[in-house]
């Protein structure tokens, strides 16, 4: 018994509980290590989208990466650009750290 005068925990429950546990593991871990967190820091929700694909070599949506980041505590905002109605969502106090090797299209020389 789970808890004296109540039922055990549906099987079906605890491997939900861990799959959800093994996930957010999976991205505290990809944080820690690819990323710094610090006042004044921001990064695109696209952008950590392609740094995650880069690094796990795993194809993840914008929206799974939102709610699982959400999900750590990391706050998300969306911000309009320019004179469309297009959104690009950033996080606030996350940013790829100086130290990674991952480079934009602007860091490549147009020869």
């Amino acid at each position: 018994m789970y808890h004296k005068g109540l039922p055990e925990i549906p099987e079906y429950y605890k491997d939900e509980k861990k799959e959800i546990m093994d996930s957010n593991f999976v991205f505290k871990t990809f944080v820690s290590e690819f990323c710094e967190i610090g006042e004044g820091y921001r990064i695109s929700k696209k952008e950590l989208v392609e740094k995650y694909y880069i690094e796990k070599n795993i194809k993840i949506d914008e929206k799974t990466l939102r709610d699982e980041m959400k999900g750590l505590g990391y706050e998300y905002k969306r911000k309009l650009r320019g004179g469309n109605d297009k959104s690009q969502g950033v996080f606030i106090g996350l940013r790829i750290k100086e130290d990674s090797c991952y480079l934009n299209e602007s860091d490549l020389d147009s020869d």
